[in-house]
């Protein structure tokens, strides 16, 4: 867990936050709301990150600690350059964890990834058609807003 110095001077420097992701998404265990709210806001700064985070950062999407695993998710659908294994990874969290708010974050990430797998976009439709929206409408509601045709954008930071 990092110090309240350090979780300063990564918000101060994004650069500085990339190289402490996953120790950023750890302080959210932290018992001090501040603390918590520190790293938040360090990891909200983070616009991409390197592909070798992926192996680090993937299994936390799988937390038991729904604000880890939330943020974890968020950080997965940032990553460059490793874009089917983030995939992968959200699908699977979208699909398995028990927290549906973190389901919610993982099919939310999908659609900021912007054209999915094919094999992807089925998984999504098949939640669907096993009525899902019977269980969480805004779980539906996001996973149909990822499954919408994205527009077409200028690349931006995580562009491969």
């Amino acid at each position: 867990m990092l110090s309240m110095e350090e979780l300063q001077a990564c918000v101060a420097d994004p650069k500085l936050a990339v190289a402490r992701v996953v120790e950023l998404l750890q302080t959210l265990r932290s018992e001090s709301e501040e603390m918590r709210a520190w790293a938040a806001d360090a990891l909200q700064q983070i616009e991409c990150l390197p592909a070798a985070n992926l192996g680090a950062i993937g299994p936390l999407c799988m937390d038991s600690y729904p604000v880890v695993a939330n943020w974890a998710c968020k950080m997965t659908s940032r990553i460059a350059g490793a874009r089917s294994g983030a995939e992968e990874t959200l699908l699977r969290t979208l699909t398995l964890h028990p927290h549906v708010e973190v389901r919610q974050q993982a099919a939310k990430g999908l659609g900021h990834m912007g054209a999915l797998h094919p094999s992807t976009l089925a998984a999504m439709q098949t939640l669907l058609e096993r009525g899902i929206d019977q269980t969480d409408a805004r779980l539906a509601r996001c996973i149909r807003r990822a499954l919408q045709p994205q527009p077409t954008t200028p690349p931006g930071p995580c562009a491969p």
